[in-house]
């Protein structure tokens, strides 16, 4: 039986089909859906829904346990309570009435709940498995929350109130219970504990009983009449059902019976065609192995493949004549293949035996000499030989086994000549040999030589060894001779008597002479009596006894100093210790003051809103504890020496301090490493502190900028007007600098806080002891504006002026008026001047739907090519080349002629419509201008006309190349604001391309010229 999740099998009925159940079951009358709820496991019975089942009689009329005790026509109510799963309790929690029976005993339902909940009993018909009580939304359905097996039979109506497996196939739920109300007919009330009262007599007691005798009877008879009822109900429908079912099993039978004869015959065309694919495959493997065969095995496979072909003619069917193509075609490139491979194998045989011989007449020479070096081997094993056995042989001279080992050298000398060349000569024959065929052919005979000499080495080896311990054994027989006979000289010596016995006196002569060393009475008296009388023969024991006395009178000699040199290292080591406590705590506060300065500067560093005063008393701290800790560290270098001199002579207390002294020299690096961060931050600090005054100082010309160029446009007046207004002409003072922007609205209170008027005049100025001249004041409000979208150059402040020419994108203007307010579009205007060639007149800023075509900027340069800033402009001194007193003039000389309008682009609609420029409608496009009647004016023949009338400044010679000074190199990267910009009348063919711009390095001031743009067109700075 399988219920969701553990197994989902059903059992099938004789035709194959799962079990489906109709709505009715056992006498059941209940119609609710088999529909799935969240909780709920499925399940699977037995046998077909058309199976008629007998009628269940009713229950007997003794009380039944769990029952209610008054005998009424219905079970009581139910109330379930509790379950461990949430989502199950959700469902099934609730009060329940008896509505119906199935299979003898009542079915209840849950009150109320969007969820039909049924607890119903199923018996024994379809096995022991399905027999029990059920929670579920239908009786016999598919779908169950809980099972309980007990309460089985007759003799039990009620169901249990424990044990409940949740799910159904699960553990048991304890938490699950159902109690039995008290009320009757499904009436409210708690659960029922307690019994009927006993009767008083026995008569009343036999009254009662024959009452409920009928009672039970009467409600027997209602029962069963149900049961009847219900019965007959349940056999129509399951013979319903029945019908049903055998027409749905007929048609599945003839649709199985269509699908299975059509699966037949496309299994028998899938077979016949898998039949000669076979075939073909069989001939096509035998093809595959010919395509790799060798002159070996081709006529074997060519056999083969006549065999598989004969074998798989008739199985082959449609795919003869494609197979035997591939036959043909395989055969014949094989046989090409096979008679060029042979031809090529003929000619490697060739070959290979040449190479064979070849390398065999190497081989043979190498060996001769190889035999050649092992007969030098064997002569100097025979000479090392000849040493060895003179020294073994104790009446032979010493002299005599040394002679012998240097004729043995000699030759093994020899020996190891022959056998180096040997090696050489047969590894210059191994490379001649090479790796081929006939390198491999020889290769046991060249392993065998290298073999052979390895052998000769390793025994000249052995020999040397044996040589060199001949040798080591001749010396030794002569030192020992020689030492001999100068211990007995040296005794003969000592022995003043003659006598052959070395007496008190000439021992105690033997140690002052020979050791420098006296010996004591108790010394010398026990030599004398372990040695007396001492001859030569005890001679050595007599020197090995005041050798050994002497040095334990040196060592009692040196544990005393030691001793000494203790107690003057512990002295020593106090002082030193104290000096090192003095140095740790010093380096120890130090350490804490750079700490304290780094966090402060890195704050500052964080904080973007701190003042100048607060940057600069931070940097003003951290140079206080750099200078404090230069000092610390100068202290410490002083305190190391100190100690290291201390323990120049005390090695011991050198090693007892050397940790502590390696712990503050890793300190004493730390801590300048940690003042060279100190010292960066600073700089930083430093430099965010000039950064911010030069962005102050940038804002104040702004502002300044702005409240001139204002009064400029109420005043109607050019700059140089304004600078002649101020002082005459003349330059300006601070006094009458700051007046003057005092007069101009919005700069009165910005200049009224200290020390900001100073600031701007030291800027503008130079310097604050300086005056302001008038090329400073015309720089103070000059104002640039780049092109960013394609618009026109008009000669008027109207956008239906006469066009002069196309601005293009990243073309650099100078403002000479405005902006101002174009009426009629209702767009911003400026007048201006483009300082590639010079042309002068009215360019709108931004279009009336907001699209912008020129925005402020344009003289910001970034370096992208490595260039000099130099002090020597384009022209001479006298030469005139500012663009803005050559846009004066070029604007006298233009006086227009025509009438003609230009289209002018006040709007940024991608798919406006062009239309020709009349008096109450303007054109609105985007790239393009057109009109009507657009009259079109050449700029380059308006430029040459200004020109033309322009006085003409004296020609000078340009200076030389040398003569020019560099103030320093502008690197890649830097950012130059342009001041002035070189004015340069539109290229020809095959003329100089080079533009030059005056101005300064943003990073340091670097002021001076530079080439922007080099001869060959290239651009060495670019607008940012």
């Amino acid at each position: 039986m399988g219920r969701g999740g553990p197994s989902d099998r059903a059992p099938r009925d004789r035709d194959g089909d799962r079990d489906r159940r109709g709505d009715a079951r056992g006498g059941s009358s209940h119609s609710g859906g088999d529909r799935g709820y969240a909780g709920a496991s499925d399940r699977s019975r037995p046998g077909g829904g058309s199976r008629s089942h007998a009628a269940v009689p009713p229950p007997s009329s003794a009380p039944q346990p769990g029952a209610p005790s008054g005998g009424g026509a219905h079970p009581p109510p139910l109330h379930v309570s509790g379950c461990s799963n949430d989502t199950v309790s959700n469902i099934i929690a609730g009060m329940y009435k008896s509505t119906e029976s199935n299979h003898g005993k009542p079915v209840y339902k849950k009150e109320g709940g969007s969820v039909t909940v049924l607890i119903y009993y199923w018996d024994d018909r379809d096995g022991s498995t399905f027999n029990g009580w059920w929670f579920g939304p239908k009786v016999g359905g598919d779908q169950v929350w809980a099972y309980n097996s007990s309460n089985l039979g007759r003799d039990h109506v009620m169901p249990p109130t424990g044990s409940w497996k949740v799910p159904w196939d699960g553990k048991i739920d304890d938490r699950l219970k159902i109690s039995v109300m008290s009320g009757q007919g499904g009436g409210a009330g708690g659960p029922s504990h307690s019994s009927a009262p006993m009767p008083s007599s026995a008569g009343a007691s036999r009254g009662g009983q024959q009452r409920q005798d009928d009672e039970e009877r009467r409600r027997r008879d209602a029962d069963r009449e149900r049961f009847r009822i219900a019965e007959e109900k349940r056999k129509r429908e399951e013979e319903e059902d029945r019908r049903r079912e055998e027409q749905r099993k007929r048609r599945q039978r003839e649709e199985e019976e269509a699908r299975r004869r059509e699966a037949e015959a496309r299994r028998k065309r899938q077979e016949e065609e898998r039949k000669q694919e076979a075939a073909a495959g069989n001939v096509r493997k035998v093809l595959d192995r010919i395509r790799n065969a060798t002159p070996d095995n081709f006529k074997e496979l060519q056999a083969e493949l006549d065999r598989a072909a004969a074998q798989n003619f008739q199985a082959m069917g449609s795919l003869r004549e494609r197979v035997n193509d591939e036959m043909q075609n395989t055969l014949t490139q094989a046989q090409k293949r096979i008679a060029e491979e042979i031809k090529q194998r003929e000619e490697q045989e060739r070959r290979r035996k040449a190479e064979i011989e070849r390398v065999e007449q190497l081989v043979k020479e190498a060996a001769e000499d190889v035999e050649a070096a092992e007969a030098k081997v064997s002569e100097a094993q025979a000479a090392a030989k000849t040493a060895a056995d003179k020294s073994s042989d104790p009446e032979v001279a010493p002299a005599a086994v040394l002679e012998a080992v240097e004729v043995a050298q000699k030759e093994s000398a020899l020996a190891k000549e022959a056998l180096e060349r040997s090696e050489k000569i047969l590894v210059a024959k191994q490379g001649a040999i090479g790796d081929g065929e006939g390198a491999r052919h020889v290769k046991r005979e060249v392993d065998e030589l290298h073999n052979r000499l390895r052998g000769s080495q390793r025994a000249m080896d052995r020999s040397g060894e044996t040589l060199e311990e001949t040798h080591s054994r001749g010396l030794r027989r002569s030192f020992n001779q020689k030492k001999d006979q100068e211990w007995r000289e040296c005794f003969t010596r000592h022995d003043a008597d003659g006598d052959g016995c070395l007496s008190r006196t000439e021992v105690t002569e033997f140690g002052k002479s020979e050791f420098g060393f006296a010996l004591s009475d108790e010394v010398l008296g026990k030599i004398m009596r372990v040695l007396e009388p001492i001859n030569f023969e005890k001679f050595v024991p007599l020197r090995q006894k005041v050798a050994i006395a002497k040095s334990e009178a040196d060592a009692r000699t040196r544990r005393e100093a030691e001793e000494e040199q203790k107690r003057q290292a512990e002295v020593r080591r106090q002082e030193v210790q104290q000096i090192i406590d003095d140095a740790t705590s010093k380096i120890e506060a130090g350490e804490a003051k750079l700490k304290e300065a780094e966090e402060s500067l890195r704050a500052l560093a964080k904080d973007s809103d701190a003042s100048s005063a607060t940057m600069e008393e931070g940097i003003a701290k951290a140079e206080d504890a750099e200078k404090e800790a230069q000092e610390m560290l100068k202290a410490l270098s002083d305190q190391l020496q100190e100690v290291d001199n201390s323990c120049a002579d005390l090695p011991e207390l050198k090693r007892l301090v050397r940790r502590d002294v390696s712990w503050l020299q890793d300190q004493q690096k730390r801590t300048e490493a940690h003042l060279e961060k100190l010292a960066g931050l600073v700089k930083n600090t430093q430099n965010a502190l000039a950064q911010k005054a030069k962005e102050h100082v940038q804002q104040l010309r702004a502002q300044a900028l702005s409240a001139v160029r204002g009064a400029m446009n109420a005043q109607g007046k050019q700059a140089e007007a304004i600078f002649e207004e101020i002082n005459g002409g003349n330059a300006l003072s601070f006094d009458s600098f700051v007046k003057f922007l005092k007069g101009l609205e919005s700069l009165e209170e910005l200049l009224a806080a200290e020390g900001e008027a100073e600031r701007l005049f030291a800027d503008v100025a130079g310097s604050q002891d300086s005056q302001i001249e008038k090329e400073a004041f015309l720089e103070l409000i000059r104002m640039y504006y780049k092109c960013v979208k394609g618009t026109v150059l008009s000669e008027d402040i109207s956008i239906k002026a006469k066009t002069i020419r196309r601005l293009v994108e990243g073309e650099v203007l100078e403002v000479l008026e405005g902006p101002s307010k174009e009426d009629g579009a209702n767009v911003q205007r400026v007048r201006c001047l483009a300082v590639q060639d010079g042309a002068t007149g009215w360019a709108t800023i931004a279009g009336n739907q907001g699209t912008p075509f020129l925005v402020q900027g344009g003289n910001i340069l970034v370096c992208v090519q490595a260039v000099d800033i130099t002090e020597q402009g384009p022209s001479l001194p006298e030469e005139k080349s500012s663009v803005s007193e050559t846009a004066e003039k070029t604007e006298s000389a233009e006086k227009p002629d025509g009438e003609g309008t230009a289209a002018e682009v006040v709007d940024d609609g991608d798919e406006a419509e062009k239309k020709p420029a009349k008096d109450d409608e303007m054109v609105v496009d985007g790239d393009k201008e057109e009109a009507k009647k657009e009259v079109v004016v050449d700029a380059d023949e308006e430029t040459k006309a200004a020109a033309s009338e322009e006085p003409k400044a004296p020609e000078a010679a340009a200076p030389e190349r040398e003569q020019v000074k560099v103030v320093r190199r502008l690197e890649v990267g830097e950012v130059f604001e342009v001041l002035e910009f070189q004015r340069k009348d539109k290229e020809k063919d095959g003329e100089d391309l080079t533009r030059r711009a005056r101005g300064k390095a943003k990073s340091d001031g670097a002021a001076g010229w530079v080439t922007i743009v080099d001869k060959d067109g290239n651009a060495l700075l670019e607008c940012r």
